[in-house]
């Protein structure tokens, strides 16, 4: 149901029959449910026209690494013309509270965090698979990667006089997002250099056929003069467990064809296919925190990525922020910095949930047109990277 009636029609008058919702109105939502296991897209249901009762005699089946660790959310959608479908509710199903005492569940849960309000009935049925899968595969594939002290490289004695950096900037990148660190170093010789960061947080999709590169001595151009690095290092995250610090020395390569080398897994087989030379080492400390988180917002380019955030901001995210903003006034003063910060929260929660100006359809319609002509301005060039693959109901 998407909002409640008044006078005697009015929710919890006595003698009501609150299990019998009405199939009356000019408010009914036109529902499709989509899933969403450990913050990816990956099954949507079709549309039941004009209903409150929506029947869908749909499923999937989905392998999953690591049981305990997995979180299916049911979201309910109401499919709108010229609108962004809203969010009726969500259920949240965390496996390892739901299945502990039985391998399959069928009952009713309450949607919430959405604009509307109801219960949905919902069957899980989990079949074991014999696999022993090392601690580093058993992650998410959504995450983000964060390297948590100083870079430092150093070049070995019988390279130091032929390799010299072009210069001081150095590029670490996965496969969705790039951080650019400047010149600004700690200390540099011959023989050692060393970038002092701050954490550096970089998201990334399909973490599992992603890797994360350091272009050392990145010098920029354009067209013909296009920019490349002297060096280059690579770490490929299926090798690093989640939400586990990792310490890391990986060989700095020099290639005359980087762009190719960049794209392989560095080990003895990728030397008798490519041309390179080992310099010298890069150590740092990285970490990969599943899931998704705002620094995810601005990636989530595809409608099923869209979806997914939308639905992890409602879960967490907005919560996320609400309490950093709890803490503005730990000084003290809040300055305007937090207390724009804090407006903007605000707002966002009332968009989210057609609160506010949001509950005029004109708006909301305006703001679907906005966001229309803004994937669709020509000279936009497309990321060339696959989508997500999302499967719907036959």
């Amino acid at each position: 149901n998407l909002k409640g009636a008044s006078g005697a029609a009015r929710e919890g008058q006595a003698g009501q029959d609150t299990d019998e919702p009405s199939e009356q109105g000019n408010n009914l939502p036109s529902g499709y449910c989509e899933i969403i296991i450990n913050d990816d897209l990956v099954y949507k249901t079709r549309v039941k026209q004009y209903t409150s009762m929506p029947f869908f005699e749909a499923g999937t089946e989905v392998f999953i690494r690591d049981w305990k660790e997995t979180v299916v959310r049911v979201v309910v959608r109401d499919s709108r013309l010229r609108e962004k479908d809203p969010i009726l509710g969500i259920v949240h199903l965390p496996l390892q509270e739901i299945l502990t005492e039985s391998s399959e569940v069928t009952r009713l849960f309450s949607i919430q965090e959405g604009v509307g309000f109801g219960r949905a009935n919902i069957s899980v049925l989990f079949k074991a698979v014999d696999a022993k899968l090392p601690r580093n595969m058993l992650g998410w594939d959504t995450g983000t990667v964060e390297v948590l002290k100083p870079i430092q490289v150093t070049i070995d004695p019988e390279h130091q006089e032929s390799f010299a950096l072009k210069s001081h900037t150095l590029i670490v990148s996965t496969t969705d997002s790039t951080e650019k660190i400047g010149s600004t170093v700690g200390e540099s010789d011959n023989a050692r250099v060393t970038w002092d960061v701050d954490k550096i947080r970089l998201p990334v999709y399909s973490r599992y056929s992603s890797s994360l590169t350091f272009d050392v001595g990145y010098k920029g151009g354009l067209g013909p003069m296009k920019g490349s690095a002297a060096a280059l290092a690579i770490q490929w995250l299926q090798d690093i467990p989640d939400d586990e610090e990792v310490e890391v020395k990986l060989p700095l390569l020099v290639s005359k064809d980087v762009k190719t080398l960049r794209q392989n897994y560095v080990n003895e087989h990728a030397a008798i296919g490519h041309e390179y030379t080992t310099i010298g080492y890069l150590t740092t400390t990285i970490k990969i925190d599943s899931g998704l988180d705002p620094d995810h917002e601005k990636y989530a380019k595809s409608q099923a990525r869209r979806h997914a955030y939308e639905t992890y901001d409602h879960i967490e995210g907005q919560a996320i922020i609400a309490e950093r903003n709890a803490h503005a006034g730990d000084d003290g003063v809040v300055d305007k910095k937090e207390k724009a910060a804090i407006e903007a929260a605000h707002k966002k929660q009332l968009l989210s949930r057609q609160r506010g100006i949001a509950q005029f359809r004109p708006y909301r319609t305006a703001v679907w047109m906005k966001e229309g002509i803004r994937r669709r301005m020509p000279g936009k060039k497309s990321s060339g990277k696959r989508e997500p693959t999302v499967k719907s109901e036959a």
